[in-house]
């Protein structure tokens, strides 16, 4: 139906069709006297009286507003929309249009976006370094490109070599982890990162790229000297490390620096008093959600030194060596101190003693190698090295 208003006809209401072909529908059309109603004869339709028997139907005009709305929808995966299909990929064209109570039609489009679990956005550990506040180990990572993660999921290598979760930590935190069951003095440890998304997907761990700590020991030399030695980091690329030091509890100070494929440092000469030694490793800035980090670090090691120190094995003799219950030390000077050492230049055994020869009984050492070293004269002297059996 169409109605001619100001030079121009314009199309009322929808198209209306006859009910059956043949049935003459539209023989006859009258219009009400403000054309809101319409009244179509069909003088040959089969309507309740039989062949021929014709009806006439009345329509009234409603003017609907256009009424055309979009359905956003996000799933994983498929989803079965009112339409009754199935979608596998995301639709932005599917439309349905509904009829309501009123008579006047409405149109349904489709904006489907599915979900599927995507490699690429794997996360990476910017890296993973000893907390200074906590002495834990801190997992470190950036959220840039996983705005679809709803979870970042920590793994840690076992003793089996296998990667086993133990923590998880919401989008919405901060992007770092403390490994509470780490113990960074023992030994080093690998990581891994994983995501879940917002369809419970969770990345490939198999895909993921580990980092491992820097976990430094040390021992300290014939000579009195500091000597450093540690793993390399692995999980980024890096060109030096920074052995820096701590004494009696200061601020800690730069005292060498070596390649990146070096992994020892000797403190020939180190200052008396409580030492604390750290590698340092300078590197890309790593930007978290909290702060920014520019630095990896080892775990600390301490040391105790003295400035007076000298080594006269002459002026000492052990007997036996290699021993097993009983050490005999003879000196030329009077001993005030007797003191082994064990390879970390932790001291295991301390005896004062006012003699120029003296038996230690170590039958409760653990069998190893250890460093006597005897006080006399007001001097710290290191003899040599013991075996114990």
């Amino acid at each position: 139906v169409y109605k001619y208003a100001s030079g121009a006809w314009t199309k009322m209401g929808s198209d209306i069709d006859g009910e059956a072909a043949g049935d003459g529908s539209g023989w006859s059309v009258s219009f009400s006297s403000n054309d809101s109603i319409v009244a179509i004869g069909a003088p040959w339709a089969k309507y309740g009286n039989g062949i021929a028997s014709g009806h006439v139907r009345v329509f009234k005009f409603k003017n609907c507003p256009p009424d055309t709305t979009t359905e956003n929808i996000v799933a994983c995966g498929s989803y079965t929309w009112k339409d009754g299909k199935t979608y596998t990929s995301s639709n932005k064209s599917a439309c349905r249009n509904l009829v309501k109570k009123n008579g006047c039609d409405s149109t349904v489009r489709l904006n489907l976006t599915l979900l599927f679990p995507n490699e690429r956005l794997l996360p990476k550990i910017c890296a993973v370094s000893v907390d200074s506040a906590s002495g834990k180990n801190e997992v470190i990572w950036e959220k840039y490109g996983l705005n679809r993660a709803v979870n970042y999921n920590i793994y840690r290598e076992n003793s089996s070599s296998q990667f086993i979760k133990i923590g998880m930590v919401h989008k919405d935190s901060f992007s770092t982890f403390i490994d509470t069951g780490s113990k960074p003095l023992t030994q080093a440890y690998k990581y891994k990162l994983t995501i879940t998304d917002s369809c419970k997907n969770e990345t490939s761990i198999d895909s993921s790229s580990f980092h491992k700590t820097i976990h430094l020991t040390s021992n300290i030399g014939v000579n009195g000297e500091v000597n450093l030695i540690w793993n390399l980091y692995e999980g980024k690329a890096y060109t030096s490390h920074e052995i820096i030091r701590s004494t009696n509890g200061g601020t800690f100070v730069k005292i060498g620096q070596v390649a990146a494929g070096n992994n020892s440092f000797s403190d020939i000469t180190p200052p008396s008093g409580t030492l604390v030694y750290i590698i340092r490793v300078s590197s890309t800035a790593c930007r978290p959600s909290r702060s920014n980090y520019n630095a990896i670090s080892s775990n600390p090691v301490y040391v105790r030194s003295t400035a007076i120190i000298t080594h006269e094995s002459n002026r000492f003799s052990l007997k036996p060596n290699p021993a097993s219950n009983t050490l005999e030390i003879n000196s030329l000077d009077e001993m005030t101190q007797i003191e082994l050492l064990d390879p970390m230049g932790r001291i295991v055994f301390t005896k004062f003693v006012s003699e120029y020869n003296a038996k230690i009984d170590i039958s409760s050492l653990c069998t190893g190698i250890y460093l006597v070293r005897v006080t006399a004269n007001n001097k710290i002297f290191y003899i040599q090295r013991l075996i114990k059996e």
